[in-house]
């Protein structure tokens, strides 16, 4: 499964597909956690590769993108309220 959301990167509309997603993992006595993994490719409006975004990519826009994704993700995964 794929998610992909509409956003703005340099204030230019665009997409973020995340192609690879792995939250954090639990750490135990013998283990650290495994960090938690997000990957994704940037997009135009019509959903082809975007590579002249990748120059706006810092850590910030990235802590941007994965907030979006889990806000994404939670709508995605959550069943519209009928009113029941």
């Amino acid at each position: 499964m794929s998610v992909s959301f509409a956003t703005r990167v340099g204030g230019i509309p665009c997409r973020c597909e995340v192609t690879h997603y792995s939250p954090e993992g639990t750490a135990t006595l013998e283990t650290p956690a495994d960090p938690e993994m997000f990957e994704f490719e940037l997009l135009d409006q019509r959903g082809r590769r975007a590579e002249w975004l990748d120059k706006f990519i810092d850590p910030d826009l990235e802590m941007d993108l994965l907030r979006q994704f889990i806000e994404a993700k939670e709508d995605y995964f959550t069943e519209p309220d009928h009113g029941e």
